[in-house]
């Protein structure tokens, strides 16, 4: 199935057609009617880039803990943050698990 959009109405939306092609995939995407493959694939980006339209948007990434979960069975990475939440307070604690440094 071909979409055409008249010229006369991409000039009255003040996009370019690339523009418009992003928002497009932007809105299906966050509307959960497009995958983030596929809705990178219609703006014609790389995922680096819709990411960046995603935020720009600031529309949030679809990541759940289960994908976080199947992510992780698939890297073969086993993460147990219950024992790292009840590791003994006297001792110094550890690093986040985000690895994300710490503020001071």
């Amino acid at each position: 199935m071909a979409l055409v959009i008249t010229d006369e109405v991409l000039q009255k939306t003040n996009l370019s057609e690339k523009e418009l092609l992003t928002d497009i995939a932007c809105y299906l995407y966050e509307k959960k009617k497009l995958s983030m493959g596929k809705a990178k694939e219609l703006a014609g980006l790389n995922q680096l880039q819709f990411q960046a339209a995603l935020a720009e948007r600031e529309i949030d990434i679809h990541y759940s803990i289960t994908d976080l979960q199947q992510d992780l069975d698939n890297l073969k990475i086993e993460l147990d943050i219950y024992s790292h939440a009840s590791s003994n307070s006297t001792t110094k604690s550890k690093a986040p698990l985000n690895n994300t440094p710490r503020q001071r």
